[in-house]
């Protein structure tokens, strides 16, 4: 059984020996550069003919089969009380609530903003009137 040698071209140095089965799993390319004994010089993996079988294309797919023929002509029945209206009304519907929603959204923000306002400014308000007692009763201003 011949036993080759690879030159691997990320780490520059010449691989082997190896047999065919191991340049497969090596996943060697078409310009790999080989040698094996016999040769007088590297060639590429392409160029040996022992080495071609690595590289053939599997044969193509079968074609599909046949599509069936689709009935256009027959149709459910409709649902009762299930109409094309029916469903545009359930989409405005949809639509209205996703809306009142986001202005309950806003509008309960922009309440809870203000209120927030409120209690820091009645915060501010508190703090400034202890100082001010404070320092009347220090200086006696």
């Amino acid at each position: 059984m011949l036993q080759y040698y690879y030159f691997d071209e990320v780490k520059e140095k010449e691989v082997g020996p190896l047999d065919i089965e191991q340049l497969k799993i090596v996943g060697i390319k078409p310009e790999t550069l080989i040698w094996t004994e016999g040769l007088e010089k590297w060639k590429t993996a392409e160029e040996l003919d022992e080495l071609k079988v690595l590289f053939k294309a599997p044969p193509p797919l079968p074609p599909l089969p046949p599509r069936l023929p689709t009935v256009s002509s027959i149709s459910p029945p409709p649902v009762r009380g299930f109409t094309e209206n029916s469903v545009e009304t359930s989409n405005k519907n949809k639509n209205l609530v996703a809306l009142l929603v986001v202005i309950l959204v806003i509008l309960v923000g922009i309440f809870i903003m203000l209120g927030v306002d409120r209690s820091e400014k009645n915060e501010i308000k508190r703090q400034e009137k202890e100082a001010t007692e404070w320092l009347r009763r220090r200086w006696g201003i």
